[in-house]
């Protein structure tokens, strides 16, 4: 379990506040090398500074690693969320650590607004960014408060929810023409 769990942990924190996709099929094996290394950092730093007998046992080598794992993993994900990361990673790479399009062009903390045009109608669509599904050619889109807009003169079409955020409505994106982000 001490070359598993501390690992695992790291990488489900990542995961969760960093990078949603993350080599999954290679999770065991990149789990165990992690903790395989917050193990012998741990071990190390002991037999370097602390001289701790304590720390020589399995049990508390395996808690202090999860622990280490667990600040670890949020600080590092706080540093690859932060725009200062993302920043340096365009300017040094010119590209940045998403693989998904919708993490580089959406602003999540204050909100985006969309106009999506439908391929093959005559309206589009105007409302507020609430979630998106990846699932190949079944993928799909929510925004909340929107209405539908005639593309010839830009008048409403049917009923308009664009004040009522708890109303939904989902787009297939392969129905989607392109979008505009506002």
């Amino acid at each position: 379990m001490q070359y598993f769990c501390p690992g695992i942990i790291f990488i489900m924190i990542i995961r969760t506040f960093g990078f949603k996709k993350f080599a999954e099929k290679y999770t065991v094996i990149i789990s165990c090398v992690i903790s395989y290394l917050f193990v012998s950092l741990v071990g190390t730093a002991n037999d370097l500074l602390f001289h701790i007998k304590a720390l020589r046992k399995p049990l508390v080598v395996s808690g202090i690693s999860m622990l280490v794992s667990l600040i670890l993993g949020i600080l590092l994900s706080l540093v690859f969320k932060s725009e200062t990361f993302k920043k340096m990673t365009l300017k040094c790479f010119h590209k940045t650590l998403y693989d998904d399009i919708w993490q580089d062009v959406f602003d999540f903390k204050n909100g985006t607004n969309l106009k999506v045009y439908m391929r093959d109608k005559t309206y589009y669509v105007v409302g507020h960014y609430k979630y998106n599904e990846e699932k190949g050619d079944d993928s799909w889109m929510a925004l909340s408060a929107y209405g539908m807009f005639d593309k010839a003169n830009n008048k409403p079409v049917g009923l308009s929810y664009v004040d009522n955020e708890n109303v939904i409505i989902t787009l297939r994106m392969r129905d989607i023409e392109h979008i505009e982000v506002f």
